[in-house]
């Protein structure tokens, strides 16, 4: 069996089992859908009094299209957020906890497949979940313009970058706990930094122009020009280069992680 084959096969088996206990409490299915809904309502109302004030034209922002402005960034989000949180970075830490990891680390199941499969059924959560925000903004009367195909490519290329930094932080994890609790902070500043609920143009320059170099506002500015502006593949390719090329530099240094722990929990034990 290929190596490719056996990590699909490993991350399979995690989902199935990773789905067996999020089916245990059906509630799940409907907090998907009311949390999104309960953000997106929010603020929706919130920057549609603002925008009827006149605080208009900032970053792309109009009286007309601030639903798909808003209801864009939150999909996007959608699938960063679980990589910095939850199941894909707290794999390992629960293999310790249950006092696992060292077995673990001595099977032969492929130690990227054990995020990776822990984090399908959470996409496929976050896939509901969008689904719930377009349905929402149809309802507003917005209608996403841009090519299907390619908004489910910025998807795709942001969450591969942003599960290599949430690699990283699941490895280095299960030497020091406290870093995947640290992984909240870091993903609230990522949310924060993106422009998702507010264009980062009301900053200050300097502030604004360090911003719009990161890759989350790179991503959410590449899913705007597609369902805003109806952008081309050529259009978002200067956005998309970027977040490839630094998705590519963190799951090298994320599988590197991964050795630097094996190696430690064999030694002396982690």
């Amino acid at each position: 069996m290929t190596e490719r084959l056996k990590f699909v096969r490993d991350a399979l088996i995690v989902f199935e089992r990773e789905s067996k206990h999020y089916w245990r409490w059906k509630l799940h299915f409907l907090f998907d859908a009311v949390y999104p809904l309960l953000d997106a309502i929010l603020f929706l109302l919130i920057w549609g009094t603002i925008l009827l004030g006149g605080f208009t034209g900032f970053g792309g922002m109009t009286k007309e299209n601030y639903i798909g402005y808003i209801l864009s960034g939150m999909v996007i989000w959608a699938f960063i957020g679980i990589t910095l949180r939850g199941d894909f970075v707290y794999g390992f830490v629960e293999e310790k906890h249950r006092r696992t990891i060292q077995y673990l680390f001595a099977s032969p199941i492929n130690r990227m497949s054990i995020p990776y499969g822990r984090t399908i059924l959470p996409i496929l959560r976050a896939s509901y979940r969008a689904l719930v925000l377009v349905v929402l903004g149809l309802i507003f009367g917005f209608v996403f313009q841009g090519n299907i195909l390619l908004i489910i490519l910025v998807i795709l290329v942001t969450f591969f970058v942003f599960s290599g930094f949430g690699s990283i932080i699941s490895g280095l994890a299960a030497w020091r706990e406290d870093l995947a609790d640290l992984s909240w902070l870091f993903s609230y500043v990522i949310e924060i930094s993106a422009g998702i609920y507010f264009p980062l143009q009301i900053l200050p320059e300097g502030i604004r122009n360090f911003l719009m170099m990161l890759p989350q506002a790179q991503a959410v500015q590449a899913m705007r020009m597609v369902t805003l502006q109806n952008a081309t593949f050529i259009d978002i390719l200067p956005y998309l280069i970027p977040l490839v090329i630094l998705g590519v530099a963190t799951i090298i240094i994320a599988k590197f992680t991964y050795k630097f722990i094996e190696k430690k929990a064999f030694l002396v034990g982690i």
